[in-house]
């Protein structure tokens, strides 16, 4: 009997992914537990096995997005034959691979992704390929304008040139450097106007993980209220703590926790205490979340990744040390899953370990607040009429102004700090 392939749904906001590479080949002979394909979706790359056995009959080609459940090829028995459906597989449910910037470049524009020629890898299609096909399509030359690269548009604002007016030389009637200068000629301008512009070696595409990040913090800033404040906090005795741990750690002792770890705890414990913090804004409402899930920040060579510790104000700071170390390891070798980047009510993000005090996070999408943690570092304090050395930290909390006000916002990073500031009140 044949068992049908689907791409499965992997976590709960998961709607498609794509398929990027078939590891099983066509005819080949599955076990279950051999890997079948490769996906990939907005948050993880996935291997999926098999969960049968038989001769795989592949139905959707590598390279293309698929709505979760879609069926994607059969397990047949070495004398069945596959259904008739894998005949026209072209004829399943699926999507062009494109990144998200050219799907959105392309529905503002009214273009169908059918008639775009992808040029990114595997054939994807990235915003450029939209481009060119607006400007193809067009006869319109101020649309086609529109269409040319960020920086001829920077470069042409900057000489004072309307595009409208050039003549393009470029693919698809696009103005290149060449032709401002040659209009800049014509039109007696100042030639060393455009050799003193800077040039561009390199080109970072905007796609894969980058593309998502950057899309999801131009919506999260679009779209929310975002004000930041910053408070300065004695952390005396959370370092002392630390050491102590890190001596008995030395001595055979379990692993001492990070100070990120103990800012969870703290996350976790003063969110209780201020549940506006920990909430989602949808449908005109704030609504409250009774769970928190705080999210943390792992910064890898490709972007960013905020995997979740669930529960985080119910569990004890060994717990939180613990998962944060095997979530990161995880995330490093691009093993997450997606129930582990799912479910996040509150973000904490560190860069305390590259010398930074203050900074402005940007509050993921779905929440109200994020904190930064900024580095510990000695400071000259007076008490009791005497100046001593003392250890201090700098907290960043960006919240949405829609979901709370400054007042109550300040109250919860100061309960935060008090928490950091007796760390055995955590225990």
């Amino acid at each position: 009997m044949a068992t049908p392939v689907h791409i499965p749904k992997l976590g709960l906001t998961m709607t498609d992914a794509l398929l990027e590479e078939w590891v099983a080949n066509e005819g080949d002979v599955i076990q279950p537990g051999d890997v079948l394909m490769r996906i990939e979706t907005d948050k993880v790359n996935a291997d999926i096995e098999a969960e049968g056995s038989g001769v795989l009959h592949q139905v959707v080609a590598a390279g293309t997005v698929i709505e979760a459940g879609t069926l994607v090829g059969w397990l047949v028995g070495t004398a069945e034959a596959a259904p008739e459906v894998t005949r026209a597989g072209s004829s399943l449910p699926g999507r062009i691979a494109a990144s998200p910037f050219a799907r959105r470049l392309a529905s503002d524009a009214n273009v169908s992704l059918d008639d775009v020629t992808g040029t990114g890898p595997g054939r994807r299609i990235v915003a450029a390929d939209v481009r060119e096909a607006i400007a193809s399509s067009s006869g319109d030359r101020a649309d086609i304008a529109r269409t040319h690269s960020p920086l001829v548009r920077r470069q042409a604002t900057t000489l004072g040139v309307s595009l409208s007016e050039v003549q393009g030389s470029g693919p698809a009637g696009r103005v290149v450097r060449a032709d401002l200068e040659r209009t800049l000629a014509n039109l007696g301008a100042d030639r060393d106007a455009v050799s003193a512009t800077p040039q561009t070696s390199n080109l970072v595409p905007l796609t894969g993980m980058r593309g998502v990040i950057a899309e999801r913090m131009v919506n999260s800033l679009r779209e929310m209220a975002q004000l930041t404040i910053g408070a300065d906090v004695r952390a005396d005795a959370l370092v002392a703590a630390r050491a102590s741990l890190k001596h008995a750690a030395q001595l055979g002792g379990p692993r001492a926790p990070t100070i990120t770890d103990f800012v969870v705890r703290a996350v976790g414990l003063s969110l209780r205490v201020h549940p506006r913090l920990n909430a989602t804004i949808r449908d005109n409402a704030i609504h409250l979340i009774d769970t928190i899930n705080v999210g943390i920040a792992v910064a890898l060579d490709e972007g960013l990744v905020v995997p979740v510790i669930s529960e985080a104000d119910q569990r004890s700071i060994w717990e939180i040390s613990e998962l944060s170390r095997e979530l990161a390891t995880k995330a490093r070798g691009s093993q997450l899953t997606l129930s582990e980047l799912e479910s996040g009510t509150f973000t904490v993000s560190t860069l305390g370990q590259f010398g930074v005090d203050f900074f402005t996070p940007v509050i993921s999408s779905g929440q109200v607040a994020i904190l930064g943690v900024g580095r510990t570092r000695e400071i000259a304090a007076v008490e009791h009429g005497a100046l001593v050395v003392g250890q201090s930290m700098t907290l960043s909390l960006s919240f949405d102004h829609r979901a709370v006000d400054g007042a109550p916002a300040a109250r919860f990073l100061q309960t935060v700090a008090d928490f950091l500031a007796d760390p055995l009140s955590m225990a």
